[in-house]
C-alpha cells in the first residue's frame, strides 16, 4: 500500500476504511489546487462507490470537503443542532413517536415499511412547499441505486424500496446543493447529518430546507455479501440486473431480475428455513458489512426532521398480517417543523398514525440500536485489531456505560470484518453464524430454544 503520507485526504480515508461512498466529499470540494478533481466511481472487486482523485500531486492544495465517514461527532452535532444533548440518548432529541402508514394501499404496499415517506413528499409536492427533493432511487436495468433530483411526487416511485448494498447516492448530490427552490431531503442517518451541517453552515441551503428525512438504517454490506447469499439459493450473483429488498407483504421478499430475462423472488428471514436464515444473517449482518457502517453512533437519523423505519415486533407483525401485508412504519419527529409535517399529513388524509411510546421505538430496533450508541467500544477495538477507526463520538451520558454483552458482541461484529471473505468456504460462514446464533450473541438462557429452531429448521 503507498505510504498513506503521501496520498490526497480523500484517499487516506479509503485506504483506513472510513469511506462508505456517501459522495459528500465530491459533492463538496473547494479550494483544491486548479487540477484536482473528485468522481465516485464503483470499485467493480467488491461493488463499493468509493472517491476516486485525479490531478493531485503532495504538496498541492487538496481542498476542503465534507466527510461523514472520517468523523461524527454527535455531542457536537447536537449543540448545533438542537442547543444541547438529548435528555434521552439512547433514541435522540424527540419531540413525539408514534407509528404510521400510507392511506394510498399501493403506495404502503411498494414502500420499504408503511409508505410514511413518499406520503410526506407527496404532500409537500401537492401542497407547493417544495419544488424539488433528493432521493436514492433505482432505474429499470440498474442493481445498484444513484442519488437524484426529483421535481414532482411522481418521480418518487423510483425510490421505493430498502437498498441494502452500496448505492451512488452522491450522483447528483453537487448539483443538488448549488441549486435554488424549497426542498426535502431524504436519505440514511450519516447523509442526514451531513446534510444538517452544511445546512447549519450554508444560508442558502438553510433558506430552502424544508425538512430532512431520516431512514433508520443498519449498514450497508459490499455487494459480495448479497452474492453469498444469492448463491446459496443457485443465483448467479454477476447476473443481477436489477434487485429489490421488499416484494410482497411487509417486510418483503428480495426480487430478481436477472441477465437471462427471467425473475425470481427469495425469501429474507419470514418464510425461511431456519438453516437459511443463518446463511441471511451472514450475508446480511457482519461479515461483508461496511467497516464504517458498523463503527457509527447514529442508527435512527438523530438529525433528521422525521426518522422512520421498520417497527420489528410481534405486534406489528401481527397487524400487517390482519392488513393482508401492508406495512407499518416506526416514527420520530425531531423537530416542530417535523411535528407539524405530520400531524398535517394524518389531518389532510395523507398517512394513517397510531400510539408507539418511545420505549417501543427503541425496543422495535432491537440490539442494533443498543450497538450503534456502543460506537466508541467498536472504534476502540479496532485500533486493537491494528486498524484506523473513524473519530466517532457517541452521547455524554451514554460514554462509558456498555455493557458487557454490548461490549462482548462488538468484538465479534469487528472480528468478523477482519476475514477476507470475498472467496467464502459456505461450511465456514455458516458454522460460525450458527455459533454465533447459539451461544456467542445472545443470552444463553435462550440456548435451548434456539437449538430447538435450529434442529427442527424452523
Amino acid at each position: 500500500m503507498a505510504d498513506r503520507a503521501q496520498m490526497h485526504p480523500l484517499e487516506a480515508i479509503v485506504a483506513r476504511g472510513q469511506c462508505m461512498g456517501c459522495g459528500f466529499c465530491a459533492a463538496t470540494l473547494s479550494d483544491a489546487a486548479e487540477s484536482v478533481s473528485v468522481a465516485m466511481a464503483r470499485d467493480e472487486t467488491d461493488g463499493i462507490y468509493r472517491p476516486v482523485v485525479s490531478g493531485w500531486q503532495p504538496g498541492q492544495a487538496p481542498g476542503a470537503f465534507l466527510c461523514p465517514g472520517a468523523e461524527m461527532d454527535l455531542p457536537a452535532l447536537a449543540q448545533e443542532a438542537y442547543g444541547r444533548e438529548p435528555p434521552d440518548p439512547m433514541l435522540g432529541e424527540v419531540v413525539a413517536t408514534c407509528a404510521a402508514y400510507s392511506n394510498d394501499a399501493d403506495e404502503r404496499m411498494r414502500a420499504a415499511s408503511g409508505g410514511v415517506v413518499p406520503a410526506l413528499i407527496r404532500l409537500l409536492f401537492d401542497s407547493g412547499r417544495i419544488t424539488r427533493a433528493y432521493v436514492l432511487g433505482t432505474l429499470p436495468g440498474q442493481r445498484d441505486g444513484a442519488g437524484h433530483e426529483i421535481r414532482n411526487a411522481g418521480a418518487f416511485a423510483t425510490a421505493h424500496g430498502s437498498h441494502y448494498h452500496p448505492s451512488d447516492f452522491g450522483a447528483g448530490l453537487r448539483g443538488f446543493l448549488e441549486g435554488e427552490g424549497p426542498f426535502a431531503f431524504v436519505g440514511l442517518p450519516c447523509q442526514v447529518a451531513a446534510m444538517r451541517k452544511l445546512i447549519l453552515e450554508r444560508p442558502a441551503l438553510q433558506r430552502d430546507a424544508v425538512v430532512l428525512i431520516s431512514l433508520f438504517c443498519g449498514g450497508l454490506n459490499s455487494y459480495h455479501g448479497i452474492g453469498y447469499y444469492l448463491a446459496r439459493h443457485g443465483v448467479d450473483p454477476g447476473q443481477v440486473r436489477e434487485i429489490g429488498y421488499r416484494d410482497g407483504a411487509w417486510p418483503g421478499r428480495i426480487r430478481l431480475a436477472l441477465a437471462d430475462g427471467t425473475t425470481r423472488t427469495i425469501a429474507r428471514i419470514r418464510g425461511n428455513s431456519r438453516a437459511m436464515v443463518m446463511h441471511y444473517m451472514a450475508a446480511f449482518q457482519g461479515f461483508w458489512m461496511l467497516k464504517r457502517c458498523r463503527i457509527c453512533p447514529d442508527q435512527i437519523g438523530d438529525f433528521a426532521d422525521i426518522a422512520v423505519g421498520d417497527p420489528h415486533s410481534r405486534r406489528f407483525r401481527d397487524m400487517s398480517a390482519a392488513a393482508g401485508g401492508g406495512g407499518f412504519s416506526a416514527v420520530v419527529t425531531r423537530s416542530a417543523a417535523g411535528q407539524a409535517l405530520m400531524e398535517e399529513a394524518a389531518a389532510r388524509g395523507y398517512l394513517a398514525q397510531m400510539p408507539m411510546s418511545r420505549e417501543e421505538v427503541a425496543e422495535s430496533q432491537g440490539y442494533t440500536l443498543v450497538q450503534r450508541r456502543a460506537a466508541e467500544v467498536y472504534a476502540q477495538i479496532d485500533g486493537k485489531l491494528g486498524g484506523t477507526p473513524p473519530k466517532v463520538a457517541v452521547y455524554t451520558a451514554l460514554r462509558g456505560k456498555e455493557s458487557a454483552t454490548a461490549r462482548r458482541v462488538a468484538w465479534i461484529d469487528m472480528l468478523k470484518l477482519k476475514l477476507d471473505l470475498r472467496k467464502p468456504v459456505p461450511a465456514i460462514v455458516w458454522v460460525w453464524q450458527v455459533a454465533e446464533y447459539l451461544i456467542l450473541r445472545f443470552p444463553l438462557a435462550e440456548f435451548g430454544r434456539r437449538l430447538k429452531n435450529i434442529v427442527s429448521n424452523r
